[in-house]
């Protein structure tokens, strides 16, 4: 632990043996006066590099003689992952939050694979010596998607509406609440009284730009601000809107070459044409449509696509 007005870098060890070496780096940063514990977590999955991009410079940049409280930061969670510049473990096949169909595994096992073991140990060595978290996220491997925050809910009303002011804090022009889901990060930190929320900061494509960096930092000191661990007030944009859990998605109903004339974050109206899918012969084979008016949250532009193929996810906005 980090004395009083310092920042260290320590190391928890998950594995050790013949077989892996699996570590992860945590940084301390121990503000000169008395606050929250917050912990920032980036790198669940192994190709979200904004989000372990601004957990780096977080640490350098952030002055302890200026912090009240504690930021407990884990640059990369799924370590094994990272390494091979893969969402999931290479060892397992399997990552700590889930994973497309697979559930999550915290709060984790020691007993476990390496997986198992990475969600017991950030679990319970960190997250459940805080007040407050942070899990910077991005879009994966194949997805293009808008800059959102996320929260959730455990039904205490006094609580969630912390939860849902710290969210909004993080000053996202969109925000949506999720359900609880089983073994996740986020529902397994708020179920046992942390406040969690998390923040989709890059364009995805395993994007690494400076200014999805820079959404991510804005972010942070946005709710270190809120909770008051350093001087001054967020910045909240004027429109800030929550958008609805469920996603209006458009498919491929013809194999073809993809062209998509819309962007992720723009507002899309019912029956408006976003593109469409043709033959190499130039004809068209499928119009796609926006099915109901809402922001484009994401699109998958994969260019060939065949039938069943996701494209396009709409949410419609809710306030």
């Amino acid at each position: 632990m980090a004395e009083k007005g310092t920042k260290v870098h320590s190391v928890l060890t998950v594995q050790d043996d013949d077989a892996a070496t699996v570590k992860l780096t945590v940084g301390i940063i121990n503000g000169a006066r008395e606050g929250p514990i917050l912990c920032i977590t980036s790198g669940v999955y192994g190709t979200h590099y904004p989000g372990i991009g601004a957990s780096i410079r977080l640490f350098k940049e952030i002055d302890p003689q200026k912090l009240k409280g504690t930021i407990v930061i884990v640059p990369v969670v799924e370590m094994t992952g990272f390494q091979h510049c893969q969402d999931i473990s290479p060892i397992d096949g399997l990552n700590p939050n889930g994973y497309y169909g697979t559930l999550g595994l915290y709060p984790g096992t020691p007993n476990g694979t390496i997986s198992h073991r990475i969600a017991y140990t950030v679990f319970n060595e960190i997250i459940k010596k805080t007040q407050y978290h942070l899990d910077l996220r991005g879009g994966d491997l194949w997805e293009k998607l808008e800059i959102c925050a996320f929260s959730g809910e455990i039904g205490n009303k006094q609580f969630d509406r912390k939860t849902e002011e710290l969210t909004k804090a993080l000053g996202t022009p969109y925000y949506l609440v999720l359900p609880e889901i089983k073994g996740s990060l986020i529902s397994e930190t708020l179920r046992i009284g942390v406040h969690s929320a998390i923040l989709g900061a890059s364009k995805g494509l395993a994007s690494f730009d400076e200014d999805d960096i820079q959404v991510c930092m804005k972010a942070i000191h946005n709710l270190l601000r809120q909770l008051k661990m350093l001087d001054g007030k967020p910045e909240i944009p004027d429109y800030q809107k929550q958008i609805e859990l469920k996603i209006h998605n458009i498919y491929a109903e013809k194999g073809g070459l993809l062209y998509v004339n819309c962007k992720c974050g723009e507002i899309a109206s019912k029956d408006q044409k976003l593109g469409e899918i043709i033959t190499l012969k130039g004809e068209v084979l499928q119009e796609l449509i926006a099915p109901v008016e809402g922001v484009i949250h994401y699109i998958f532009p994969k260019h060939v696509k065949n039938p069943g193929d996701l494209i396009i996810g709409i949410r419609r906005i809710l306030k």
